[in-house]
């Protein structure tokens, strides 16, 4: 379904899906029945909010941070939008590893 989904970009509306799964060939009735249930909508909303305070709005977003010892917080260190190349991603990861050990 993600496939499908970002292959699909200008389908993604409610009623879309029920098209994507029955292309899928999952049980739609019981894909029906789990999006009328909203019963992800409560932690899909806290996630987009988080990452609305975050100042992501697009994906894929990478936030490469820094946790210390014991501590439920993490400080982001930067981040990078897009679908990098590797190379470009590893130089990233390279570069705020080497941050954070400075530190």
């Amino acid at each position: 379904m993600h496939e499908r989904l970002f292959a699909q970009p200008a389908a993604l509306g409610p009623d879309s899906l029920p098209g994507h799964a029955a292309a899928l060939g999952l049980d739609l009735a019981r894909f029906r029945q789990c999006l009328d249930s909203d019963r992800h909508t409560t932690e899909i909303r806290r996630e987009a909010a988080d990452a609305r305070r975050l100042g992501i709005s697009s994906t894929p977003t990478f936030l490469f941070g820094v946790r210390a010892d014991g501590a439920d917080r993490v400080r982001v260190l930067g981040g990078a939008r897009g679908a990098l190349p590797w190379e470009d991603f590893r130089a990233l990861v390279e570069r705020y590893l080497a941050l954070a050990t400075r530190r």
